[in-house]
């Protein structure tokens, strides 16, 4: 596996790569006031896409035709947290969902979307169109369980369509711990992946395949400034890492 620095500036936080690895964009934080970039990995050119305000950008997500960027965001001093669509090259912002707690997943026809609504005194795991019409709830969990937020958390939605892949924040005798969980997109019952418990999770991808999912993780408290990737088994539950950086 190699790895190439992509910005050196030391202020870059949120970031996504495109479908087809062409495209990064990212998010610069330039004294609380932010911005978003567009990086061509190819020639290694940027393109600003947003002024610096001073809103906050997470959880970016590209759609499966590479054409739009999806984010949420909002005012850092207001809660609300919006889910906005804009063409990845730059364009005009639209407002899709409010209080949307997670990064979403696309459906595997592009036409869904899966996230985390969290308030209200539950967690939800939620779908709607991509549009951000119909929406509808799938699953909840109870407090002080939750699914995954912004920080520590995401869903992904399998290949085959059938499932919903979810980070899942759970408490048991031992303490406060995080594994991954799927959810069949029509509404059921929870189902652990694996027995293997974390510190501290972030986003999930399947594989191509639906053989299995990656993620970032910490299995430890001390490991949380160095999270590794690790590749999780659809089939048997086996979670290994595959980087020590």
């Amino acid at each position: 596996m190699k790895m190439t620095k992509l910005t050196s500036n030391g202020k870059a936080t949120q970031a996504v790569i495109s479908p087809d690895g062409k495209q990064v964009v990212y998010v610069i934080d330039d004294g609380g006031r932010r911005t978003l970039w567009l990086r061509q990995v190819a020639t290694a050119t940027d393109v600003q896409l947003t002024a610096p305000e001073d809103v906050f950008y997470l959880s970016l997500t590209i759609s499966p035709d590479g054409n739009f960027l999806y984010y949420v965001s909002g005012s850092t001093t207001r809660g609300n947290r919006v889910l906005y669509q804009m063409p990845v090259l730059g364009g005009n912002p639209k407002k899709m969902v409010e209080d949307v707690g997670s990064p979403i997943s696309f459906s595997p026809d592009g036409k869904q979307i899966a996230f985390v609504r969290s308030g209200r005194g539950e967690s939800a795991l939620m779908i709607a169109n991509a549009d951000g019409t119909e929406e509808r709830k799938i699953a909840v969990r109870q407090p002080p369980n939750s699914f995954g937020d912004f920080f520590q958390g995401g869903v992904a939605w399998s290949p085959d369509g059938k499932q919903i892949a979810s980070i899942a924040h759970s408490i048991d005798s031992a303490g406060q711990f995080q594994n991954v969980i799927e959810i069949p997109f029509e509404g059921g019952t929870e189902r652990p992946l694996t027995s293997q418990k974390w510190y501290q999770i972030q986003r999930l991808a399947w594989l191509a395949d639906g053989s299995g999912l990656l993620m970032t993780a910490a299995e430890q408290a001390a490991d949380s400034r160095s999270r590794q990737i690790w590749y999780l088994s659809h089939t048997s539950g086996e979670a290994r890492k595959i980087t020590n950086a």
